[in-house]
């Protein structure tokens, strides 16, 4: 297995654990909004994203997820330390804000930054509500708020 797509399945290991598989839809999607959030905490892992149906969307992404299937079990579950200091700022960043949210919580932080960071002018409740509208959103305006708040605690969100 490449280095990359080891490095990708932990980084989402790590905030969802066990719960963390690739047999299915909420996999990939955890994967794909995991990444996504890393990715706005700071750590840039050369993938780009797109708006999709259900939030951030890469293509790269996708198939690395199939070739994690395989080696899900493998990936350590434990922290470690990286060399480059700015990049350990980024993952303790990504990981208080991804640790012990499910699939659902990661895709409405992912849409909602997504939104916002592509949309500017949009005030906090439009932003929320644009997320909210998207066909097969789970979002609640509860849970919207909630993880628009949790954006706002990191400063990821203004």
């Amino acid at each position: 297995m490449d280095r990359q797509t080891v490095e990708t399945g932990f980084a989402v290991r790590q905030p969802l654990g066990d719960a963390f598989t690739m047999g299915g839809l909420g996999g990939r999607l955890a994967l794909r909004r995991a990444i996504y959030l890393l990715r706005a905490c700071g750590a840039y892992m050369g993938r780009p994203f797109a708006r999709r149906l259900r939030g951030p969307y890469c293509p790269a992404l996708a198939a690395q997820g199939l070739g994690l299937r395989h080696i899900c079990g493998e990936i350590p579950g434990e922290p470690v330390d990286f060399a480059d200091r700015a990049a350990q700022a980024s993952f303790k960043r990504f990981l208080g804000l991804a640790r012990g949210k499910g699939a659902g919580d990661l895709e409405a932080l992912a849409s909602l930054h997504y939104t916002r960071r592509n949309r500017p002018r949009l005030s906090a409740g439009e932003a929320r509500k644009a997320v909210r509208s998207k066909k097969g959103c789970p979002s609640t305006e509860g849970q919207a708020s909630g993880m628009w708040r949790e954006l706002e605690k990191r400063g990821l969100v203004a």
